[in-house]
């Protein structure tokens, strides 16, 4: 399957190694140029156990790849995952701006029938 993971953190870095490492083809879309070259070099800028094998062995096998343009890593992906920030609003609620900033720019890169999930802590 061919599947689009949205923001390099935490929650997206580790959904999108282990989707990878289920034999899917991952591409995973970052804002940030520093973390997507980092990344793209095999380093994982945290810690979670087996999560570096799990990143060179993706990067080695062709199924997991980084990218800059969230076009691009959506471009003909099945599935996408938004794993984006909601950090708590002054309200108390989760603000939700980056996740609909990011819903507004991969809209029309959108495959026909492509299913949009949210992930997020």
């Amino acid at each position: 399957m061919r599947i689009a993971v949205i923001g390099a953190g935490y929650v997206g870095l580790v959904t999108g190694a282990a989707l990878a490492a289920l034999g899917h083809r991952v591409r995973i879309g970052e804002a940030d140029p520093e973390r997507v070259a980092t990344l793209a070099e095999g380093t994982v800028p945290f810690f979670e156990p087996d999560l570096d094998r799990l990143l060179s062995e993706g990067i080695a096998d062709g199924l997991l790849t980084f990218h800059t343009d969230n076009g691009v890593a959506v471009d003909q992906a099945e599935v996408v995952i938004v794993a984006l920030p909601t950090p708590p609003a002054v309200d108390g609620s989760a603000d939700l701006a980056v996740i609909e900033m990011a819903l507004r720019d991969l809209a029309s890169s959108l495959s026909p029938g492509a299913v949009v999930a949210l992930k997020s802590t």
